[in-house]
């Protein structure tokens, strides 16, 4: 009875395990924009990154000296930058409450990201790296890791900052124009952005933007084309029904027509022979018979 009960007991939580799994599903990202060197490695093999290529969970994008890749996650996106190594640590989306889970680890180089709209209660957007941890709910900011020191920059919005491994404590927070660096005292101090830091980061930010509206005018424009080529189509189908429709029609006229003078050479055929048979029946003469009927004596009995 104990080892049914506990058959049972497990049965119910391997069940309960998968149904939680099965509430989320992957939120996978697209790679839009590719400049000099980019790989990535998935599986322990790596392949050279292109456009148009599904980033998936695990995945790692490694970029070369003076190279980039931007990678959209619906209307978000991250930008990763020269001699910079991203693992895609988390992505996924729960399906009942529709929320996304998303975390990026920076071994080493920059990591910008744009968080587009304010993220819900339970969302979670996070990047960290070997020393700092960065966690957002809407905004754009720049992650730094070189050799051991890292850096957070804030250009638009709030950034939470921790130590890596720093789960205790009220994080640190970095509002727009401010940096946080973990320094070799091991302790976060939170400076002033210097201006050339700041256009730098808005100027990735605006290069951003603007591949964004350049990939959405040529959306547009090739929705707007396949629109009128679906539209010049359905007119040509209309025009060609139309058109098979007059054809028919005249071939059912002409079908008419010869099947009438059919019908009338028929007609007229058939009562010629009707006449003519008529006349020879007219024309027919008749043998005489006079004098040639047998003379038939009567005779009597008595005779």
């Amino acid at each position: 009875m104990k080892k049914a009960l506990f058959a049972v007991f497990f049965f119910l939580i391997v069940l309960n395990s998968c149904s939680k799994n099965e509430k989320t599903i992957p939120n996978n990202g697209i790679i839009n924009f590719i400049s000099g060197k980019v790989s990535v490695i998935e599986n322990g093999k790596k392949i050279p990154a292109m456009t148009g290529l599904i980033v998936k969970e695990s995945m790692v994008i490694e970029t070369g000296s003076k190279s980039l890749a931007d990678i959209y996650f619906g209307s978000s996106v991250i930008r990763v930058l020269g001699n910079s190594s991203v693992s895609m640590k988390k992505l996924t989306k729960e399906i009942n409450s529709n929320n996304e889970i998303m975390e990026f680890y920076v071994e080493k180089g920059q990591l910008f990201s744009r968080v587009s709209r304010k993220l819900k209660q339970g969302e979670r957007y996070r990047v960290s790296t070997p020393t700092v941890t960065a966690g957002v709910r809407g905004t754009e900011f720049m992650v730094d890791e070189n050799r051991g020191k890292g850096k957070i920059s804030c250009i638009e919005g709030v950034v939470a900052v921790r130590k890596a491994g720093d789960t205790s404590g009220t994080p640190v927070e970095v509002r727009a124009g401010k940096e946080a660096v973990l320094g070799e005292n091991n302790s976060l101090s939170v400076n002033d952005l210097k201006e050339e830091n700041i256009e730098r980061i808005r100027k990735i930010r605006d290069e951003i933007k603007d591949i964004q509206k350049d990939i959405r005018d040529k959306f547009e424009k090739q929705r707007d084309e396949i629109r009128q080529q679906v539209s010049d189509q359905k007119d040509k189908n209309r025009q060609m029904v139309q058109d098979q429709k007059t054809k028919d029609k005249e071939n059912v006229e002409k079908i008419k027509e010869e099947t009438k003078l059919k019908s009338d050479a028929i007609k007229a055929d058939t009562q010629a022979k009707k006449d003519e048979a008529k006349n020879a029946v007219k024309g027919f003469n008749k043998p005489d018979i006079k004098g040639v009927k047998p003379d038939i004596k009567n005779f009597n009995k008595k005779q």
